[in-house]
């Protein structure tokens, strides 16, 4: 079963990265300087076609935006639904010979996809790791020189999450950072909590700061943290190398 389903997978990974390189071009042309976005009115006072943008062209770019971005939703279903059915065949393979495929120990753990159920396994490890010890400030963290996590989460505010942290590559821009697996993400640069557009938001704001310095706000196990992440080129794909799945909007703190 797995040598069906993991082709398939990584087929459906690559379509979705297709959307969201497209996505990102699109997004980048609309938040362009002195573009309209997916938002302004496309007409003067006067109720005629604005003169200064490319009216066509935005609303090609924005329907656009929004068929892909209902495309890129569903392919994520696809691809969740497919990695819980690996994890399900390789626990029962588990079950049945007292140890993972590949000849690895029991209780190992299937390999780790892009799926939520890796991201909340990763937590719990991570969580467990963290027990009864101090928590220690990421790499690139500023979390309030001096301060605990509550006096930071009060300078904060209140967060609101938008996605979670999926997949995380090795060596990466990201990893570097210290973006963890199960991070939930509430402030990209100058990207937060909206209408449900926050994704498309991200992936035009890594376009325009490639090679700068920017903060993100994640909540990591309830407690805010803030990294600095500087999105560029590696040996991998994308620009941080994590991949980010938007969560539903009753997860959504304050929402």
């Amino acid at each position: 079963m797995d040598a069906s389903i993991k082709p398939e997978i990584r087929a459906l990974m690559g379509q979705r990265d297709a959307l969201e390189g497209e996505i990102a071009e699109r997004m980048a042309r609309l938040t362009a300087p002195g573009q309209p976005g997916m938002d302004e009115p496309l007409v003067d006072g006067e109720g005629y076609p604005r003169s200064d943008v490319d009216v066509y062209q935005v609303r090609l770019d924005r329907n656009r935006v929004i068929c892909l971005t209902n495309d890129h939703k569903e392919l994520t279903g696809r691809i969740e639904r497919l990695v819980h059915e690996l994890h399900a065949a390789a626990r029962d393979a588990s079950d049945a010979n007292g140890a993972q495929p590949n000849g690895a120990p029991a209780g190992a753990g299937p390999m780790a996809l892009d799926a939520p159920a890796a991201a909340a396994a990763a937590g719990g490890r991570q969580q467990a790791a963290a027990a009864g010890q101090q928590q220690a400030q990421p790499r690139g963290g500023r979390e309030g020189e001096g301060e605990g996590p509550a006096e930071a989460g009060r300078q904060l505010g209140a967060l609101r999450p938008f996605a979670v942290v999926d997949e995380v590559s090795e060596g990466s821009p990201a990893a570097e950072a210290g973006i963890q697996l199960g991070d939930q993400l509430c402030r990209f640069a100058d990207v937060s909590a909206s209408a449900g557009d926050e994704l498309p938001l991200v992936a035009s704001a890594l376009q325009r700061h490639e090679n700068a310095e920017i903060e993100a706000v994640f909540l990591r196990h309830g407690l805010p943290v803030r990294l600095a992440l500087t999105p560029r080129r590696w040996a991998g794909r994308g620009l941080l190398g994590c991949h980010l799945r938007p969560l539903g909007q009753q997860q959504r703190g304050g929402r």
